[in-house]
């Protein structure tokens, strides 16, 4: 018992139950402390449980350190599984400088509402994907321009994320087109992670 407090005092990680899947989110060592006591009790946890302070921890964890989980996952670090989340509503207070190239699309790199995992020919493939996708104002994927990356894994990495469906981003409460970043690592042939930065490194 101690043993497994410790693995998930160390490299514990919170899960999320979505509409269409688990999502991971990676944690510091002091949220990994304070999930820990507001998971002492229970395995699974819904939002209304929570009091505003877990609330607010969860939806920014989400928000900023999702990533989704593969096909199979170790369960042994898992401090917690919120029920049936649902990702808030973001709303945009300030009004970013438009990105160059986009017609007045707003940065706001989130994870996806409803998505597919890429499926590609070649399992023995590896590698790390970098896409910037553009969103129209109801959530839908526009455009997904490919930052870098094996050409292969990219176009199955595409082929997925134009399947993809985002919860709109409101700006003086309108729906708004944005754009979002998402980093797709192929560990393996049943192993894949999603990340969503706010920022791409420059490729020269």
């Amino acid at each position: 018992m101690i043993s497994v407090f410790l693995n998930r005092l160390q490299s514990g990680f919170l899960l999320f139950e979505t509409q269409h899947g688990l999502v991971r989110v990676e944690l510091s060592l002091w949220q990994r402390i304070y999930l820990l006591w507001t998971f002492r009790n229970f395995r699974q946890l819904s939002i209304p449980l929570l009091n505003l302070r877990q609330r607010t921890l969860v939806n920014a964890l989400f928000r900023n350190n999702a990533k989704v989980v593969s096909h199979s996952h170790n369960a042994l670090p898992v401090i917690g599984v919120v029920e049936n989340f649902v990702p808030p509503t973001v709303r945009i207070d300030a009004s970013p400088a438009p990105l160059s190239g986009q017609d007045s699309g707003i940065q706001a790199s989130r994870p996806p509402l409803r998505f597919a995992y890429p499926v590609y020919p070649d399992v023995r493939a590896r590698g790390v994907v970098s896409l910037t996708a553009g969103l129209s104002s109801d959530g839908a994927v526009r455009t997904v321009r490919v930052v870098s990356g094996n050409r292969a894994l990219a176009a199955a990495a595409v082929r997925a994320v134009h399947q993809w469906r985002y919860r709109p981003y409101l700006k003086d409460g309108q729906p708004v087109a944005t754009e979002t970043n998402i980093v797709i690592s192929f560990f393996s042939d049943d192993a894949i992670s999603m990340s969503f930065p706010p920022g791409l490194p420059a490729i020269h």
